[in-house]
C-alpha cells in the first residue's frame, strides 16, 4: 500500500476516535454539576418568591375568583336546605314520594266552568305541578294576563344574579329619593298603590330593599332595584325564560300564562339557576310573604309556602268598567309531595277572585292529601284546616 495512504487512513481514524475515558468523564462530571447547581439556584429564587408572598399576603383573587365567590354552606350538610329540590340518596330525598298522581284535572275544570258562568268572572286560568316527578296539567294555560306584582320573582332572581357576579352587591345601599309617581308609575298605571316604609333621603343596602319587595310587595323598593340594575338585564332574563316582554308595549298589556310563569318557581326549586345558596335564600324569602289570602289561606298553616301573588285594576272606556285581574301562585311543601300551583283570574270582584283562588288551591290540596295517604308509608297525618 502507498505510504501516503497510509498516512490518510492513519489521520482519518484519529479524528473518528472517541476521547480518552478520562477526559470524557471529566466533561459528563461537569455538565452534571451543572445542572445541579442550576436547580439549586431555581429553587432558591422562588423560594424568595415565595416568602415574599407570604410576607406581604395571600394572591389577590382573580376576577372569575370573585365571581365564583359565594357565601359558604357545608356541602355536608345538606339539610340546610329546606326549600330547594333535595340530593338525591339524603334523607329528605329518600322520604319523597315520586309516584304519580291520579290526574285530578277534570274536578278542578268542573269548579272553573262553573265559576266562569258567573257575570263577575271572565276568565281563570290553572297551572298544577307535581315537584316530585313532573306531572302537571293545565287549565286555560294558553289565557294571557298582566303579570303586575308577579314580576318581582323574575326582579328577584335578577339582583340574586348580580350578587353571585359581585358578592358585595347585597350590602350596597341606594338612596330612595321619594316616590317614582311623578316619573316611573305616571308610566305605568297598574302600579296605583304605593306601599312602602321607605323614608326620602335615606340608603337602604340592596339586601334590605328585597326582603321588602318580596315579603311586603313594596313597589317603590321594586322600582329603586330596577332603577340600579337596569331594565335590560330584567328583560334579558324573561326572555331567557321563555317569556319575552316588548320593551315598547303598554304596561297593562297581557303577556304571561300560567304556564310560562312556573319557570320562575321551577328554576329556583332545582337550583338551576342561582347556585343553591341563593336559590334556598329566594324561596326562603318567598315563604315570608305576608299576604295571608288565597293560596296561603287554604294551606295549612304548620306547611312552607313559597309563594307571591299581583293584582291589576283597568279602566276601559267613558263607561268606566273596571276589569280586575288577581293572581297567586307558589310552590306548596306538603310533606314528601310538594307541588306547584298557579291561579290567574280575570273579572269585576276581587273577593270572589279571592274566593275562587282558595277554592282551587283547597281542592287541590284535599285531592295531594287524600292520594298521598293511600301511599304505602304515608307521612303522618296533617290536620285540615
Amino acid at each position: 500500500m502507498n505510504t501516503k495512504n497510509k498516512s490518510v487512513a492513519s489521520s482519518d481514524q484519529k479524528k473518528a476516535s472517541p476521547p480518552s475515558g478520562k477526559r470524557f468523564y471529566k466533561t459528563k462530571i461537569f455538565s452534571y454539576s451543572a445542572l445541579i447547581l442550576s436547580g439549586i439556584i431555581i429553587g432558591w429564587i422562588f423560594s424568595i418568591l415565595f416568602s415574599i408572598n407570604e410576607v406581604h399576603g395571600a394572591k389577590k383573587p382573580t376576577n372569575i375568583e370573585k365571581i365564583t365567590e359565594v357565601p359558604y354552606i357545608d356541602e355536608e350538610t345538606l339539610s340546610d336546605y329546606k326549600f330547594i329540590n333535595p340530593y338525591v340518596l339524603t334523607p329528605s330525598y329518600e322520604h319523597m314520594y315520586h309516584q304519580e298522581l291520579v290526574n285530578f284535572r277534570k274536578k278542578i275544570e268542573e269548579y272553573c266552568i262553573q265559576e266562569e258562568k258567573e257575570p263577575n268572572i271572565e276568565k281563570i286560568s290553572v297551572y298544577f305541578r307535581d315537584m316530585t316527578n313532573g306531572f302537571w296539567f293545565g287549565i286555560n294555560e294558553r289565557e294571557k294576563f298582566v303579570p303586575a306584582s308577579l314580576s318581582k320573582v323574575p326582579m328577584l332572581i335578577a339582583v340574586f344574579q348580580k350578587a353571585m357576579e359581585d358578592p358585595n352587591y347585597m350590602q350596597k345601599e341606594l338612596v330612595y329619593q321619594g316616590s317614582f309617581t311623578e316619573t316611573y308609575l305616571s308610566q305605568h298605571p297598574e302600579i296605583n298603590d304605593i306601599r312602602t316604609s321607605m323614608k326620602t333621603g335615606q340608603a337602604y343596602p340592596v339586601s334590605t330593599l328585597v326582603e321588602l319587595m318580596i315579603t311586603k310587595s313594596d313597589n317603590e323598593s321594586a322600582m329603586l332595584l330596577l332603577d340600579d340594575l337596569g331594565m335590560d338585564r330584567w328583560l334579558s332574563l324573561q326572555e331567557r325564560l321563555g317569556n319575552k316582554v316588548p320593551i315598547d308595549a303598554p304596561s297593562a298589556v297581557n303577556i304571561i300564562t300560567v304556564k310560562n310563569y312556573s319557570s320562575f318557581f321551577r328554576i329556583l326549586y332545582n337550583a338551576s339557576l342561582l347556585n343553591r345558596y341563593y336559590s334556598e335564600k329566594a324561596l326562603e324569602l318567598l315563604s315570608k310573604s305576608e299576604y295571608s289570602k288565597g293560596i296561603r289561606q287554604a294551606i295549612p298553616s304548620r306547611i312552607r309556602v313559597a309563594h307571591k301573588y299581583g293584582e291589576r285594576d283597568t279602566i276601559l272606556g267613558t263607561n268606566n268598567l273596571q276589569i280586575k285581574q288577581l293572581h297567586h301562585a307558589g310552590i306548596v311543601y306538603y310533606p314528601g309531595k310538594p307541588f306547584f300551583i298557579c291561579i290567574m283570574t280575570k273579572g269585576s270582584d276581587k273577593q270572589k277572585m279571592e274566593q275562587i283562588i282558595y277554592d282551587i288551591t283547597r281542592l287541590a290540596y284535599e285531592e295531594v292529601n287524600k292520594q298521598v295517604h293511600l301511599l304505602p308509608q304515608a307521612p303522618l297525618d296533617i290536620d285540615i284546616n
